[in-house]
């Protein structure tokens, strides 16, 4: 990902984290692997999936916010 990328995306979504946290860290609202899901996303650069993505890849997503879906 290009600078200005990852600057867009920040000024979007908010600032890149650039260490993994504990496991402990997510809060106690989660189930047993709900977090190290999310930090597997995390990792690889991806969305974490919100409430009516589920079931979508990361391109699909993508492909409809670029045709302007607000996902």
């Amino acid at each position: 990902m290009s600078p200005r990328e990852t600057s867009e995306i920040a000024s979007v979504y908010g600032a890149f984290l650039l260490t993994a946290s504990s496991p402990r860290s997510y809060g106690g609202a989660l189930l047993p692997g709900e977090g190290g899901a999310m930090a597997a996303y995390v990792a690889e650069g991806k969305r974490i999936p919100r409430r009516g993505e589920i079931g979508l890849t990361s391109d699909q997503i993508a492909a409809y916010e670029d045709v302007g879906f607000v996902m």
